[in-house]
């Protein structure tokens, strides 16, 4: 069922996305396949285990934040995946570089299909479920998402330079509070 208990009937897939219906999510999965969801996500850069079963569109198999937020970048990016890295370089306080890591990127989804999701995700934030996180004259997309029994609440959003995931919970599973939402 949608987190509102309440059935919305036939809906576009922006207003699916922007209102976090799980219905329409389901029905896509569906549409689409399992296989093929789980084989596209694995491109996205997600490497936990993802199960092929009809929850797994509402979020039932658990992925790391820097997955999420990683392959979220991908629609920032026009479809070029970076491989995720905590920092750039480290440098003493004279400026010699010590350590230095370097990023990985190629393409992985067309920048059309970037493009469109990326259009669907800014509408989360004028018209849906983060329309509290806008701000005028920023470029901002993203989405949230939160497990019904409050126990995770989490948000990723990008602008065409950076992309960055916040997530709320305990350690060990527990209510984070009533009606905690990721939008909340």
């Amino acid at each position: 069922e949608n987190y509102e208990r309440r059935y919305e009937g036939v809906v576009t897939l922006r207003k699916a996305l922007e209102e976090s219906l799980n219905i329409p999510t389901i029905r896509l999965l569906n549409a689409i396949g399992y296989e093929n969801t789980v084989a596209f996500a694995h491109r996205l850069g997600i490497a936990s285990t993802l199960h092929p079963y009809p929850s797994l569109g509402l979020g039932s198999s658990e992925v790391t934040l820097m997955e999420l937020t990683a392959a979220y970048g991908v629609f920032s990016t026009g479809g070029i995946l970076s491989t995720p890295r905590y920092f750039s370089q480290v440098r003493d306080r004279d400026g010699n570089v010590l350590e230095e890591t370097e990023s990985e990127s190629r393409e992985v989804m067309g920048s059309d299909v970037a493009a469109v999701t990326t259009s669907m995700m800014e509408g989360v934030l004028t018209r849906g479920t983060a329309a509290t996180a806008t701000r005028p004259g920023v470029a901002l997309a993203g989405k949230t998402g939160t497990t019904d029994d409050y126990t995770d609440a989490w948000f990723i959003g990008y602008t065409p330079n950076l992309a960055a995931g916040g997530w709320v919970g305990f350690d060990r599973k527990r209510k984070i509070g009533p009606n905690m939402t990721g939008a909340a």
